[in-house]
């Protein structure tokens, strides 16, 4: 039999969930990230509205469909 005191046992209770919950979500994490940048990497945001559109295009200076300014294109961000 293992030979287990109570503060081991309360400790191997509480420490044990903390562990499993932090690697599902660095594992998560890491796992989503390819989807994450793809999708954001044609988010870009208007300098003079504010507003945010998908351009698809290689274009460096999108035109805002919102107010017509050109935009200059930053790489794949996360916005909010």
């Amino acid at each position: 039999m293992i030979e287990l005191s109570i503060e081991d046992f309360i400790l191997w209770v509480v420490s044990l969930p903390i562990v499993v919950i932090g690697l599902f979500y660095l594992f998560s994490g890491v796992a989503n990230r390819g989807e994450r940048l793809a999708s954001s990497r044609y988010n870009v945001r208007c300098r003079g509205c504010g507003s945010v559109f998908q351009d698809a295009t290689r274009e460096k200076h999108p035109q805002c469909p919102e107010c017509g300014r050109k935009n200059h294109r930053k790489g794949a961000q996360k916005f909010g």
